[in-house]
């Protein structure tokens, strides 16, 4: 029967004589537009600064997302002269976010900064993350030449090696002083 009559907080508030709990505020919407831009963009991280212009004394929440997937969230509030001196805001609008993973460096990857929970992008979004480019002769030589290099530091430091067990260890003998000399 008591799922019949559902009591809100209000109701057995109102029943028990006390005051109903107060409206919890509405969660602040999503900025219509931003304003920044990504002074860096790179596989490991991606960093820049992001205003609502509605509201810019207030740090901007956002998604980085790569390819459709959110891949960092984080706040636009750090603090950045530049920007305070240009009056966007109180200047605390700089965010920077390490990728953890890194996105991969063989391929290209779209990237797009956004207010979180799906509100606007910055200007220019999004931004085409070129994969490197291919060594010359492809993949095969360079591997070959990284391979070629690592045999010869590992002879280089064979030789070295065998140069130092040939030497007498100069601890085990005595420093020559003037004393010993007769």
């Amino acid at each position: 029967m008591a799922d019949r009559f559902p009591l809100t907080a209000a109701a057995g508030a109102a029943c028990l004589g006390a005051a109903p709990p107060a409206p919890r505020p509405a969660a602040p919407a999503a900025p219509a537009r931003l304003e920044g831009d990504i002074g860096r963009l790179d596989p490991e991280e991606i960093a820049g600064w992001a205003l609502d212009p509605a509201q810019p004394g207030h740090p901007v929440a956002l998604d980085i997302v790569a390819d459709g997937r959110v891949v960092a969230r984080p706040r636009a509030d750090r603090h950045r002269p530049d920007l305070d001196i240009a009056g966007l805001g109180d200047g605390r609008c700089g965010f920077a976010a390490r990728l953890d993973p890194p996105l991969s460096v063989l391929r290209d990857h779209l990237v797009q900064v956004r207010a979180r929970d799906g509100g606007a992008s910055l200007p220019g979004a999004p931004l085409l993350l070129a994969r490197l480019p291919a060594p010359p002769g492809g993949v095969a030589a360079a591997l070959a030449d990284i391979v070629g290099d690592a045999a010869a530091l590992a002879a280089a430091l064979q030789r070295l090696l065998r140069l130092r067990l040939r030497r007498p260890d100069a601890r085990a003998q005595p420093p020559a002083t003037s004393s010993n000399r007769h």
